[in-house]
């Protein structure tokens, strides 16, 4: 006998051994503090103050009225409900658009776990194994979808910008199916950022009482969830879904409602079920942890031990008290009909869902001539409705169709385009149109130099409506290049350089090193007989002695594809005030403001395809704001006389008549704009714009009776949007 039996314990206790040592892989890729749901939670207190205390009550009514429940119904069991499921894949067009195979996966192990046929229940300590409990709850994949068309429970959405979840409720705004009939499911490929330590959020679920109706569910990433694919065994140790779905039912972790495992004498908390022991959690599979008294039972799927194996009948009692009080919809027989998860429903095979995207790291922003990758990203389909054949249509692009899961078009002239794909299986026919889906720019899309802007346009940076190729793109990113909503900003509350209107970029509220971009809409360069340079006005001072802002400046003539090697202007060659620090520095006059000129290298010269980058780079130490006006794309002209001449501008009688007015010479048709203001930048006259044939013309000066201060005034002559000055005396 003991021949026999010394050979069963060494065979146990290597496979502890090999379990143990894989837990422990597991651990240390997953990192300590990997569940979300308490950030969730601490998300949702911080916008209803009073749902925490509400919680806490919550918890003590269930609880006692649990008891009484378990008592009453001691020895009987409680009959399998189904929970219809639904799982989002939110991805990039890679791996983490996870195979229907991988999420079958994750939803047998559910299965196994919440009906106690998970085999590493062997595992459980024996003085824990007469409190385990089978919950009786059956997970499936609906059939039908909102609307009772066919489905297969997989939804699939092309979403780069969103595979990682912020927490914003971003990701679940893509795709959410009513919470009272399926259980939500959205799969990622990251949540948040990483925790202390290194460790990764693996998932995060709304409790019960604490969410609403967009964002109600269960977030995962995909290579945590399921046992193959871009996950694996050792992964789907952690029993990721299993925790969180906990959650969603109302658990809590058994050392309370915190995220704060293994603090010393922590034990005065609780998560309101009588039969898990007090603890304050663990980390690891220490089976004899008990720091609070009892053996801590560290196998409880809540926990955070890389071990778990189990629920109480106290969890059992919670989640089932959950689904009768809050999640009633959820289990009716009507539901499971409505949802096509009642047993003994023959699903049909789907019709496909056709969804097209891009190809990884390819753009549908693209110049003349330019290849477009597309790929089908197609779903709801099965193997048995046999090959799927895909046609697209591309108006305006060459070739004008084309057949085949992956596609090329270019486009020969500038402008933006719809695709339409179609898709069919034996079962039926699918189609999606996606209308100004291709935006292509050329040299006849976006604007013509010479040219000008002053931005007096309010609607700053879409200054005309879409679809157009002729706004401006701006964007942020923190010194370490992450992306955030700092911006070049439209303002009229301060003198301008032309006109009155400007941008600014409010360093002051931005954090040190912060990089403000705006981009300008293509500019055709070829109209322009001489070399063109970029000039602008702008005011700005330092904020303190060792203020090191730069303002970097490239060139792009492919669509922005490449850029060139920036042009940098330190604060010496910024600053409109000397280098005497001025803090909080705002431009009082419009003489405050000074023009800058960059030129424009050889290679862009004469371009169809040019582009011009500003990028303000916040100082080490905030810096102070700072001023943009009057942009130009144009020839140089040597002197201000010159301009004035080249375009038979003259304003005369000088000083100020009756008689005196703005006298011009056009070449064509040209949009005039005229205004005066004194030294101060102060509007004193506005004329109307207007069309204005060619040839001489004159606009004479109507002050409208008004008696003006003797002093220098300001003529302000704006042709076709760019701005020429003349000074006039009044006497």
């Amino acid at each position: 006998m003991l021949k026999r039996i010394l050979p069963s314990l060494l065979t146990a206790a290597m496979a502890l051994a090999s379990l143990g040592a894989t837990a422990q892989s597991m651990a240390d890729e997953r990192g300590r503090n990997w569940c979300g749901a308490v950030a969730e939670q601490e998300r949702y207190f911080s916008q209803h103050p009073d749902a925490a205390e509400a919680q806490k009550a919550l918890y003590r009514k269930l609880e006692a009225r649990e008891q009484i429940v378990q008592r009453s119904t001691a020895g009987t069991s409680s009959a399998d409900v189904t929970i219809p499921v639904v799982v989002h894949v939110i991805h990039s067009g890679g791996a983490d658009n996870i195979s229907d195979r991988q999420i079958y996966s994750a939803i047998e192990q559910l299965n196994l776990d919440y009906q106690k046929q998970n085999s590493d229940t062997a595992n459980t300590l024996a003085q824990f194994r007469p409190i385990a409990a089978s919950l009786g709850f059956q997970f499936r994949l609906a059939k039908k979808d909102p609307n009772g068309n066919c489905t297969t429970g997989i939804t699939r959405h092309y979403a780069p910008n969103l595979t990682n979840d912020d927490y914003s409720g971003a990701v679940q705004a893509v795709s959410v199916w009513d919470r009272n009939r399926y259980l939500n499911i959205w799969v990622v490929g990251s949540i948040g950022t990483p925790t202390a330590g290194g460790g990764i959020i693996l998932g995060y679920s709304n409790l019960p009482q604490n969410s609403t109706a967009t964002r109600d569910g269960f977030v995962v990433r995909g290579d945590w969830f399921g046992n193959q694919g871009t996950s694996n065994p050792t992964r789907a140790l952690s029993r990721t879904a299993t925790h969180e779905i906990g959650h969603y039912f109302g658990l809590l972790h058994p050392w309370g409602g915190n995220n704060n495992p293994e603090v010393p004498g922590y034990c005065s908390d609780t998560d309101f079920v009588a039969d898990t022991p007090p603890t304050n959690g663990t980390f690891s599979c220490n089976l004899n942890y008990a720091p609070c008294g009892d053996v801590a039972n560290v196998q409880n799927f809540m926990d955070y031990a890389t071990c778990p194996t189990m629920f109480t009948q106290g969890q059992k009692a919670r989640m089932r008290d959950v689904l009768n009080t809050i999640r009633t919809g959820l289990t009716t027989p009507a539901n499971l009909v409505a949802t096509g998860t009642n047993d003994g429903y023959a699903a049909p095979d789907c019709a496909p869902i056709a969804a097209f995207a891009a190809v990884p790291g390819a753009s549908t922003n693209v110049c003349v001539n330019t290849p477009v990758s597309l790929r089908d990203y197609s779903s709801n389909f099965s193997s048995t409705g046999g090959t799927l054949t895909y046609t697209w249509s591309f108006p305006g692009g060459n070739p004008s169709t084309a057949t085949g899961q992956n596609v090329t078009v270019s486009y020969p002239t500038a402008g933006y385009y719809p695709v339409t794909e179609t898709v069919s299986n034996s079962i039926g026919t699918s189609s999606s149109t996606v209308t100004d889906y291709i935006r292509v720019e050329g040299p006849s899309g976006g604007e013509t130099a010479p040219f000008a802007e002053s931005f007096e346009n309010s609607n700053f940076p879409n200054l005309f409506n879409a679809p157009t190729l002729r706004n401006y793109t701006v964007t942020g990113a923190t010194s370490s290049g992450t992306a955030a909503n700092f911006r070049w900003a439209w303002q009229a509350a301060l003198p301008a350089a032309d006109g009155s209107a400007y941008l600014v970029v409010n360093n002051r509220s931005y954090p040190a090193g912060a990089v403000t971009t705006l981009i300008t809409p293509n500019i055709n360069l070829s109209a322009v007989s001489n070399t063109a340079v970029l000039s602008f006005s702008r005011a700005f001072a330092l904020r303190s002695a060792g203020a090191n802002d730069q303002l970097r400046i490239s060139f792009s003539n492919d669509c922005g594809v490449n850029w060139s090697s920036p042009t940098v202007l330190d604060v010496t060659q910024l600053t409109t005030q000397g280098l005497t620090p001025i803090d909080g520095y705002v431009p009082a006059s419009s003489s405050e403001w000074q023009q800058l000129v960059v030129p424009i290298p050889a290679q862009f010269q004469g371009s169809g395809l040019f582009k011009v980058r500003l990028q303000m780079v916040n100082s080490t130490t905030q810096g102070n704001s700072f001023y943009l006006d009057n942009l130009r794309v144009s020839a140089p002209l040597a002197t201000k006389a010159d301009a004035l001449a080249n375009h038979g501008i003259s304003v005369y009688p000088n000083p100020l008549t009756n008689e005196t007015a703005v006298h011009l010479n056009l070449t064509g048709t040209t949009q005039v704009g005229l205004s005066l203001t004194d030294v101060l930048g102060r509007n004193v006259l506005n004329l109307p714009t207007k069309m204005y044939g060619a040839g001489q013309q004159s606009l004479p000066l109507q002050t409208a009776g008004r008696a003006l201060r003797a002093g220098v005034y300001v003529v302000r002559i704006s042709l076709n949007g760019e701005t020429y000055t003349s000074k006039l005396t009044v006497n």
